[in-house]
C-alpha cells in the first residue's frame, strides 16, 4: 500500500485543507453507500464449512445487487441536496452521481472476491485490491496535478470500481445470474445481517467526520481532522495485507480449540511486531515528517494527530480479535461491540466538539480506544490466549529505540527528506537488530506467521 501513502502524502502537498475535506468526503461516499448496499454480506459464504452451491451464490449476488441498485438510485437522486450541503456549486451534484454509478459495479466484484477468499487465493485477492489503489491514486493525482479539481476525485473512484470488477472476472470468470429462494435467502441473511450490520455500524461511526464536523465546521475541518486520522493511521497499513487471513483463518480453526489460542498468539505477535516500530517512529518524528513531507499547512493538525495515534496501541490487537469473535459465531457479540464504538464516538464526540471544536473529536477518539479492553476480556474468557506477555516486548522495544531516534533528531535536525528516510531506516533496523538478540524465537514465529507458515498450520 505504498500508493496509498505516497498518493495522500501528494495530495495533501497539492490541496488546501478545504479541498482535502472534500477528497475525504467523496472517497468515504463509496465504502459508506456499499456497505449500506450490502457488499459485506459475503461473509455468511466464508464461514460456512461446506462449499457454496452455485445456487447460493446466485442468490447472494441478487441480494447485493437489489440492495447496491436501490442505495445506487437514493444517491443519484439526492445529488443535488447532498453538494448543497457542503456548499458546493450545483454542478457538482454530478461527483455524487458517478459515486453512485461506482457503486452499482460492486456485486460484480464482491461476489467473485468471496469465492477467491473460501480458495484462499489471497494472491489474486492482493493482485486485485493492489490494482484498486494503484488505479485510484494514479487516477486522482494524475486528474488533480492536470487541474481537473474536484471531479478527479469522482473520476478515481469510478476507476477504482471498475478496475475491480474487471480483474475479478478475469481471475475467477464467471456468469453473473439472478436468482432467488427465500429458504437459502434467509439462511444466509440470518448471519450475513448481522456481519452487514458490524460493517454498517463501523461505517456510521466513521461518518462523525463527513457529516457532524462537515456540515458543522465545513470542509476545510474535515481535511485537517482526515489528515491526521491518515497519517496517525499508516503503521496499521501493513496489516491491510493480513486482514483477509483472520477471518477464513479462524473459521478453520473453530473446531480445534486447543490449537486455536497458540494460533491467534501468531497473528497478536505478527501484527503487534510490525506495528509497534512504525507507530512509534511515527509519532517521535512526526513535527520533521509534517513540515518536510506534507506542508506547514498540516502543522495545525498536529495536536489532533497525537490523540489519534493512540490507536496504534489498540487496533493490531482489536482487528485480529474482532475476526475471531465473527469465526466463533458471535455475530452478535461483535456488533454489540462495533455499536458500542459508535454510539461512544456520537455520544462523546458530538458534545465534546461542541465544547473543544476538533480537538473533542480527537479526546472522544481516545476514551472509544479504551472500551477495547472489553473486547479483549471478553473473548480471552472464551479461548485461551494472552496479550500483554505477547505485545509489551515489540512495543518496549519500539520505545526505546523511538527514544533514541527522537533525541539524535533533535541533536541533528533533518532537513530534507532523505535525513528523515535515514532516521526511519537506522530506527527500523535497530529494532529488527533488538528483536533478533533479545527476542530470537517470537521474532521467528512473528515472521514465520507472516510467510503462511502459520496459514498451513492453521488449515491442516
Amino acid at each position: 500500500h505504498a500508493a496509498s501513502v505516497l498518493g495522500t502524502a501528494f495530495l495533501a502537498r497539492s490541496l488546501t485543507p478545504a479541498d482535502f475535506g472534500l477528497f475525504a468526503i467523496v472517497a468515504f461516499s463509496p465504502n459508506l453507500l456499499a456497505t449500506i448496499g450490502g457488499s459485506s454480506l459475503g461473509a455468511a459464504l466464508v464461514r460456512q464449512p461446506e462449499e457454496p452451491t452455485a445456487e447460493e451464490y446466485d442468490i447472494m449476488f441478487t441480494i447485493q445487487l437489489a440492495a447496491t441498485a436501490l442505495v445506487a438510485a437514493a444517491c443519484w437522486i439526492g445529488a443535488p441536496w447532498i453538494a448543497a450541503a457542503y456548499e458546493l456549486p450545483p454542478t457538482d451534484a454530478g461527483i455524487f452521481r458517478i459515486v453512485a454509478v461506482a457503486l452499482v459495479l460492486t456485486p460484480l466484484q464482491t461476489l467473485p472476491s468471496t469465492r477467491l477468499e473460501r480458495r484462499l487465493a489471497f494472491d489474486r485477492l492482493a493482485v486485485i485490491e493492489g490494482a484498486q489503489v494503484l488505479t485510484f491514486y494514479g487516477l486522482a493525482v494524475a486528474l488533480v496535478w492536470s487541474g481537473t479539481g474536484a471531479w478527479s476525485f469522482a473520476a478515481a473512484t469510478l476507476g477504482r470500481s471498475a478496475a475491480g470488477a474487471l480483474l475479478a472476472a478475469r481471475f475467477l470468470p464467471w456468469r453473473p445470474r439472478c436468482r432467488w429462494d427465500g429458504a437459502v435467502a434467509k439462511r444466509q441473511l440470518r448471519f450475513g445481517l448481522l456481519v452487514q450490520g458490524t460493517g454498517l455500524i463501523s461505517v456510521v461511526k466513521d461518518s462523525i467526520t463527513p457529516i457532524f464536523i462537515g456540515l458543522l465546521l465545513g470542509r476545510a475541518a474535515v481535511g485537517l481532522v482526515d489528515w491526521a486520522q491518515v497519517v496517525a493511521a499508516y503503521p496499521v497499513l501493513v496489516l491491510l495485507i493480513l486482514h483477509r487471513l483472520y477471518l477464513p483463518a479462524f473459521s478453520r480453526m473453530q473446531d480445534h480449540p486447543e490449537r486455536l489460542g497458540g494460533f491467534v498468539e501468531q497473528v497478536l505477535r505478527a501484527t503487534n511486531g510490525f506495528v509497534a516500530p512504525l507507530a512509534v517512529l511515527t509519532l517521535v518524528l512526526i513535527d520533521p515528517v509534517t513540515r518536510l513531507v506534507f506542508g506547514e499547512k498540516w502543522v495545525a493538525a498536529m495536536p489532533l494527530f497525537h490523540l489519534f495515534w493512540a490507536a496504534n496501541l489498540f487496533v493490531p490487537t482489536a482487528v485480529p480479535l474482532l475476526a475471531l469473535a465473527t469465526a466463533l459465531g458471535l455475530a452478535r457479540a461483535a456488533f454489540g461491540f462495533t455499536l458500542l464504538w459508535a454510539a461512544g464516538t456520537w455520544l462523546l464526540g458530538v458534545p465534546l466538539i461542541l465544547r473543544f471544536g476538533l480537538l473533542g473529536y480527537g479526546l472522544a477518539n481516545v476514551a472509544v480506544q479504551l472500551t477495547n479492553l472489553m473486547l479483549f476480556r471478553f473473548l480471552q474468557a472464551r479461548v485461551s490466549f494472552r496479550i500483554l506477555p505477547i505485545a509489551a516486548p515489540y512495543w518496549v522495544a519500539a520505545g526505546a529505540i523511538g527514544g533514541v531516534i527522537f533525541a539524535a533528531e533533535r541533536f541533528v535536525p533533518a532537513t530534507g527528506v532523505p535525513a528523515l528516510a535515514g532516521y526511519f531506516f537506522a530506527g527500523l533496523s535497530a529494532y529488527a537488530l533488538a528483536l533478533v538478540v533479545v527476542h530470537p524465537g517470537e521474532t521467528r514465529r512473528a515472521f514465520a506467521w507472516i510467510q503462511r507458515a502459520g496459514w498451513h498450520f492453521a488449515s491442516r
